[in-house]
C-alpha cells in the first residue's frame, strides 16, 4: 500500500469520514479522487490544499506522503542537501529600490548572498570567439534573471566552470535550444531523456539532477517529512 492510501486511510478512519465523504467535502468526483489517492493519478495541489484541514495535517506532510512513495530515499536526501546550501531567494529587489551611488557599490561587493549575476571567475575564454559569444550572451541574460532556480544555478555553475554554453549543451546533446532552455530556467519540465543525456557531460548523476528539480518545487519541510517517512518504514 502506498503511503498516501495508508496515511489517508488511517486519519480518515480515526475521524470516522469514509474517502466518498471526504471527496465530497473537498468538492471532487468520487472516482478522480479515488485515483489520487491509490497514486494512480498526480495528486494536485488544490486538492492537496482543499483535504489538508480537513484531516488536520499540513500540505508539507502530505507533499511528504507522495514524494516518499516516488522518489528513493537517496534523491530526497539529495535534494534536502542542495535546498540547504543554495536555498530559493526571492532577489526581485536586488538591483531596485537603491541609490545609483549604493548601487555601485553593491555590484562592487562580493556578495555571495545575492544570486542575480554568476561570479566572473566563472566565465572563462575559450579558443573558439563563438562559444565566447554564446557565453557572453547568455551571462548578460542570466544578469536580469533575478531569481534563479537551484536546478538553474547549478547546470549553469558547472556549465560556466568547464566553458561551455547552453547553446553548445543543446548541440552535444542534439536537442532543441530553446525547448532545453526552457528546462534549464524550470518553464517546462525537465524531461527523463534530457537528463539522461545532460548527465554525463556535467559529470553529475542523473539522480543528482532530479534532485535539484525536486529542490525547486518542494519545501524543505515537505522533503524532510519524506525522508522521515522513509526511515520509519525502514524500522
Amino acid at each position: 500500500m502506498l503511503f498516501i492510501t495508508q496515511k489517508i486511510k488511517e486519519i480518515i478512519d480515526k475521524k470516522n469520514i469514509s474517502q466518498n465523504e471526504l471527496a465530497k467535502r473537498a468538492n471532487y468526483d468520487h472516482g478522480a479522487f479515488g485515483s489520487f489517492i491509490r497514486g494512480e493519478r498526480p495528486f494536485p495541489d488544490e486538492a492537496i490544499e482543499k483535504i489538508a484541514p480537513i484531516l488536520e495535517v499540513t500540505k508539507e506532510e502530505i507533499q511528504g506522503w507522495i514524494l516518499a512513495d516516488k522518489y528513493p530515499k537517496e534523491t530526497i536526501e539529495l535534494a534536502i542537501k542542495a535546498k540547504k546550501e543554495l536555498p530559493l531567494q526571492d532577489n526581485t529587489h536586488c538591483h531596485s529600490e537603491r541609490s545609483e551611488e549604493s548601487q555601485r557599490s553593491f555590484d562592487a561587493q562580493d556578495d555571495t548572498h545575492c544570486h542575480c549575476e554568476p561570479p566572473k571567475e566563472a566565465w572563462q575564454s575559450n579558443n573558439s570567439s563563438n562559444k565566447n559569444n554564446d557565453i557572453e550572451s547568455e551571462k548578460r541574460s542570466f544578469a536580469q534573471d533575478d531569481k534563479r532556480l537551484i536546478l538553474t544555478t547549478k547546470i549553469d555553475s558547472i556549465l560556466q566552470e568547464k566553458g561551455i554554453s547552453r547553446t553548445a549543451l543543446s548541440k552535444q546533446i542534439n536537442y532543441s535550444q530553446g525547448k532545453l532552455n526552457e528546462m534549464i530556467i524550470g518553464k517546462e519540465p525537465m524531461s527523463s531523456l534530457v537528463i539522461s543525456k545532460i548527465a554525463p557531460i556535467l559529470n553529475v548523476s542523473e539522480n543528482q539532477i532530479k534532485s535539484w528539480v525536486l529542490a525547486d518545487k518542494y519545501s524543505l519541510t515537505a522533503l524532510e517529512e519524506a525522508v522521515k517517512i522513509l526511515n520509519s518504514e525502514c524500522k
